[in-house]
């Protein structure tokens, strides 16, 4: 993907946790999908009592359909809500147009503010989906993961740190971020998946800045949909699943040790565009 431009790095160290907000996998009846939206109260005091803030991406049938939902975390927590496409397609055959439309409606409907932040299914962003998104006014996208995912996206020239797509501009990319040598995703389900030993790891590692942390509901909760993946998925998913929140915990413990600041994903890239006048246009760096 080529460049535009970089902005500068943020001044001190920032991390943004964020949480993709949609009913659990593709698998089982819609009751079973949204099992795991009964554990979002433990959800909310366990960042209460960390007084940690988190970006949301949500997806937009989501929000139309548990409207009281959205309002119930948007009046407990240090949240904000971004868009996670409408129907959170899985086969890349979405019309991404219609897809920004109807998630713009419904966000609008429910919450009466606009989106300026979209995610894409499964971390796949094409250069014409940046491109609609910012015909539609977003001002930044999060959906590129720089890593590589076996049969379902090799993002390993991409780059690592937040940038303008040459295709789009005027929309900055916050890529989640990845183990700086290894490309392994920093994000929930690999924490959870490769437990301490990944940890120990990131505890003797240079860690991006910014950190953008992705998690969903399924890889702290385990619900009736998990045992309807197949017998590899649900090894995979299942994985450490008792010390899922320890686990997150304890990273956060060591960005807090290393004195990163927690924001919202917005603050940041409100910040990142107000710098971004004084950088270089340059080719690729990762």
């Amino acid at each position: 993907m080529k460049v535009d431009r970089y902005p500068e790095s943020p001044a001190e160290p920032t991390a943004c946790l964020t949480l993709d907000l949609e009913p659990s996998f593709d698998v089982g009846s819609p009751a079973v999908r949204r099992q795991v939206f009964h554990h979002l109260d433990d959800y909310i005091e366990r960042f209460q009592r960390r007084d940690l803030p988190v970006s949301m991406f949500v997806v937009g049938r989501t929000v139309e359909t548990y409207p009281e939902l959205i309002r119930r975390l948007d009046g407990a927590l240090d949240v904000e809500f971004h868009l996670h496409s409408y129907s959170h397609d899985m086969s890349g055959e979405a019309d991404i147009e219609a897809e920004i439309r109807r998630g713009v409606e419904a966000f609008e409907s429910v919450l009466g503010r606009t989106p300026v932040g979209y995610r894409a299914p499964r971390y796949i962003a094409t250069a014409s989906d940046l491109e609609a998104l910012s015909a539609a006014g977003f001002a930044f996208d999060s959906s590129i993961c720089p890593s590589y995912r076996p049969g379902v996206y090799d993002h390993l020239d991409k780059p690592t740190e937040p940038f303008y797509p040459a295709v789009s501009p005027d929309l900055l990319e916050l890529p989640i971020s990845v183990h700086p040598r290894l490309r392994v995703p920093i994000i929930q389900s690999f924490l959870k998946l490769l437990g301490r030993p990944y940890l120990r790891l990131l505890e003797r590692s240079s860690l991006p800045n910014p950190l953008i942390y992705n998690s969903h509901l399924h890889d702290y909760y385990r619900t009736d949909a998990h045992d309807m993946l197949s017998p590899f998925k649900r090894l995979l998913f299942s994985r450490n699943m008792a010390d899922s929140f320890e686990l997150f915990e304890q990273f956060v413990d060591l960005l807090e040790d290393r004195n990163y600041r927690f924001r919202k994903l917005s603050d940041v890239a409100a910040t990142l565009s107000e710098t971004e006048g004084s950088a270089s246009v340059v080719s690729p760096r990762n």
